[in-house]
């Protein structure tokens, strides 16, 4: 799914046009040190969209945009509100945050993960970073923008922020993979070509692993798995590939899983749903 599109232009939006777009929509202004007036459109006490105009410090860009489309019905509802008060031509997509709800602990997750060209991960609770030995995570980061993966308990979340009424326990845990990109790292920068990710999901970079129950030498194969179950599998892979022979050495008591293919698939579902026929 697509978590949040933030979107710059270079033209400046007449407020009265975009206010008469949302008649019946709640309005508050908001402040923001960057721009010197900021809107906030709520329907029924969910926030669908924020609109910053006049940046305080210049930029070349005028207006930006920010939606989180799980708050539209679908792709057309949002791309034909925002075409009442703009030209979407003018807009260029600068954040761009991907997401998949997957049904599983975040535990493993931690320890079966890994993502390439990526540097050791960073885990936290309640946005605290801990030592995993010494609590229960609820997420962690992988990465840094322009291009960060955050991983967390999506219920435990919920709970922080007392949405008791999104919580389904008969669903068991949920882990999110949330991917957020910006600059160069957003392949696609117009809302006409989002259709393009149904084909090119961005999770490529994501591998899974689970033990290797056949592999050879039991007991050394014991002692790596019970690092990367302290370590994790993408923090493991970091620190024994400092010679770069991790696939050599270590890859053998691990098996690739089939949870790329889970990933995948459910991004590419639930995008298609949102999408729609609006292509």
């Amino acid at each position: 799914m697509l978590d949040k599109i933030e979107m710059r232009s270079k033209e400046l939006i007449d407020l009265k046009i975009f206010q008469s777009t949302f008649p019946d929509f709640q309005l508050s202004r908001m402040n923001d040190l960057h721009y010197g007036l900021c809107l906030r459109i709520k329907k029924n006490n969910t926030e669908i969209i924020k609109i910053k105009t006049n940046p305080i410090w210049g930029s070349d860009y005028q207006t930006k945009i920010i939606v989180n489309p799980k708050n539209w019905v679908n792709f057309d509802a949002l791309k034909t509100s925002l075409a009442n008060f703009s030209d979407l031509d003018q807009f260029e997509i600068t954040r761009l945050d991907h997401a998949v709800d997957l049904k599983c602990n975040i535990d493993y997750i931690y320890r079966r993960l890994r993502i390439k060209f990526k540097q050791k991960s960073t885990m936290y609770d309640d946005g605290n970073y801990v030592d995993y030995n010494r609590g229960v995570i609820t997420g962690f980061y992988i990465g840094k923008l322009p291009e960060l993966y955050n991983i967390y308990d999506k219920i435990a979340e919920l709970k922080k922020k007392k949405r008791y009424n999104q919580i389904n326990l008969e669903d068991g845990p949920l882990t999110r993979i949330e991917l957020r990109q910006t600059k160069d790292k957003i392949k696609h920068k117009s809302l006409k070509t989002i259709f393009n990710y149904l084909e090119e999901p961005p999770f490529k970079e994501i591998e899974f692993y689970e033990p290797n129950e056949n592999a050879k030498y039991p007991a050394r194969a014991e002692r790596i798995n019970n690092f990367i179950e302290k370590e994790g599998l993408h923090n493991a892979y970091f620190n024994l590939n400092d010679k770069n022979n991790f696939k050599r050495d270590y890859l053998k008591y691990l098996t690739p899983s089939n949870f790329q293919e889970t990933l995948n698939h459910s991004y590419i579902e639930n995008l298609r749903h949102f999408l729609g026929d609006a292509r």
